[in-house]
Formats: C-alpha cells, structure tokens, sequence
C-alpha cells in the first residue's frame, strides 16, 4: 500500500447509482485531501544530503548564518539544524530529523512525503509534510507544505534552498582478512557488519533483527597493519552524529575477527586515544556466507569434571571428545542420562582456531 494517497471528495448522493457515475461527479477542481500512512515504510531520502541550507518562512530568507542538513546512519533519514537569523521575523534556533516516506515523479517535478519529529512537533498534523524538489548549479531548491497536505507547492511560502557540501572522502582500503567476506555477524546474533558494496572502503554496524543501522563508517587511515590485526580511523555517521571513530581490529584465524570500536569523537586527533576505549568492549565476528570446517585443536577426549559433579551416578563420567569422530566436531556426552542423545557441535564452534 503507497504510505500517501491524494483522495477528491464529491458530495453526497441520495440515490442508488452506480459507483462509476457517481465519482464522474467529482469535479476537476474538487478540494485534494491527502491521506499518510502512519505505519509506512522509509525509503531513502533522494536528497542524500550533506548540506548548507538558507529557508525564508514567508518573512523572508534566513541566510546568515546558515542552516544545516547532515545525513544519518540509516539513508531514510535526515537532521535538519536550523539557525536563527537576527533579522528575520519567526526564525528559530531548532533540530529536526526528517523520514522519508514516499517520492514520485510529475513531469519535471519531483516530490518527497516526510514525516518530521522534535520535541515540539507532538501530532501527525505537525509532523508529516510534502516537498517539491529541482535541482540548481549548487544543489536542489525545496518548497515545503505548510501543514499535512500535498497542495499548493508551487506557490508555497515556506522555501529551502540547498547547497551541497561534503564528509571527508574515503581514504584507504580495510585489510583483506576482512574483505575476504562481505558480511559478518557476531557470535551473539544481535549486530552483523556489512562491507560497502566495493568491500574496499568502508562498513555498516546494524541489529540483525530489524535492519536498523547504528553506524555508518568510512575508512580514512589505517594504523600498525599486520597479518594479526590492524588499527582503523573512520569517519562516521552514529545515528544522525557525525565525527571519527577509531576501531582496535584483531585476525584471530581465518574466518574470526574480534573488533573493538572506541567512542565518536568530534576531534580527529581524539579518536584512537586510549580514553575513547574506556567502556568499549570486544566483539567476536564470524562470516554470515557458509563457512569451511577446521581442524579441531587438542584433539582428544576429556572428563568433563563439573558436569559429573552435578550427577548422582555412581562412577558416572561426562566427556567432551574434541575431533574424534571427523577432526572438526566437538561432541559432549552427558553421564546418567541415557535418554538424551550425545550433542555434537560442529560448524558453530570449530571455524578457526
């Protein structure tokens, strides 16, 4: 179902008709109302955005200083930062993060529902909002709906006009032990890794269920690379934040990485400092496209001393045979419990060592 829907009304009819001749009674220049979606689904905002930006909210241009839009981590989202001009007349300090919901195409006219959320919008009266958008030499020219309709934007008084500006670009290429897969997840399930759609440059950090994206990241220097791990200084986008991010990663064996990353700071030379690091932690990363087995280390079998501790069996012994059966299959054996089967653990565990 489209999340926005322009709906002409006719008057009410008293009589059995058909449906067909009854709507052919609405007239050409019958009122539009628009209709949002409320639970519908973000695409990516086509106004990718970084940005510079001055509005006139009818009282005219607030140029100086200039506003700003930044991206987000999730590419259906914008940070809108308004300034306050000394001069124009109901300019106003203000943040707001804008959604996209919906664009669609009229001739040259090219259209965005968005659905704008602060601390002082509080109804969906307040936040949804249409925009018509073309672009300019230095970026794109935006009229704004004055309230939840899709009507009247060609004459709207409520205008943006957007300048282009940009992040740091990428600036080095991320270890090939980690390229070599291009999405990993950690041990946990709860967050994987995506590698940009090159593999070479950069990385997503999402929560696996539900696509959400908490970051964003840019390669821009890579630190003490070796075969065992490197150090990687990023540009990031955390949320609708942007500063630099440094990242402790370590190559354990082929296929598992434990990666460290440190708090986004706004001052590149802070990044990789050691007081960046003070509440991170370390997350083991396995490759979410299937794996090849490995050798088990240690092979042998073993007594499992606190699970027999934990049985009432005269002379009872759990084992635990590391690659006795295949050489890369971990099998527990449980004493006194004849009706539960041995449990082998094979790819989960045994994918590097």
């Amino acid at each position: 179902m489209a999340p926005c829907v322009g709906c002409g009304e006719g008057e009410c009819v008293f009589r059995k008709d058909a449906l067909t001749d009854i709507c052919e009674l609405i007239t050409g220049d019958a009122e539009l109302h628009t209709m949002f979606r409320v639970d519908g689904e973000r695409v990516a905002c086509p106004l990718e955005g970084p940005f510079r930006f001055s509005y006139d909210n009818g009282f005219g241009a607030c140029a100086d200083p200039m506003s700003h839009i930044d991206k987000c981590a999730d590419d259906s989202k914008l940070k809108l930062s308004y300034q306050a001009c000394a001069d124009i007349h109901q300019s106003e300090h203000k943040s707001e993060q804008l959604e996209c919901l919906a664009t669609w195409q009229e001739g040259s006219r090219n259209y965005l529902v968005g659905r704008r959320s602060s601390r002082n919008i509080l109804t969906d009266e307040e936040s949804f909002r249409c925009f018509m958008y073309r672009s300019t030499e230095k970026g794109f020219a935006v009229a704004q709906s004055a309230d939840a309709k899709c009507r009247g934007l060609e004459s709207s008084s409520y205008s943006l006009e957007l300048q282009t500006r940009s992040y740091p670009p990428a600036a080095c290429f991320l270890p090939s032990w980690m390229t070599a897969f291009g999405e990993w997840q950690t041990l946990d399930g709860r967050h994987g890794y995506q590698l940009n759609e090159n593999r070479l440059s950069g990385f997503r950090k999402l929560i696996v269920r539900n696509g959400r994206v908490l970051h964003a990241d840019s390669c821009l220097e890579i630190r003490n690379e070796t075969n065992a791990g490197a150090i990687l200084l990023s540009f990031t986008l955390e949320g609708c934040r942007n500063g630099y991010m440094c990242h402790k990663i370590y190559n354990r064996a082929h296929q598992i990485l434990e990666i460290e990353s440190g708090l986004l700071t706004a001052d590149k030379a802070d990044a990789c400092d050691e007081s960046s690091f003070t509440n991170s932690h370390l997350e083991t990363l396995l490759p979410v496209s299937s794996l090849a087995d490995s050798e088990c280390p240690h092979r042998g079998r073993y007594a499992l001393s606190s699970m027999r501790d934990e049985v009432n069996c005269e002379d009872a012994e759990s084992t635990l045979d590391f690659g006795c059966l295949d050489g890369h299959t971990i099998t527990i054996k449980q004493a006194c419990d004849s009706k539960r089967p041995d449990r082998s653990l094979s790819n989960p565990l045994i994918q590097g060592s």
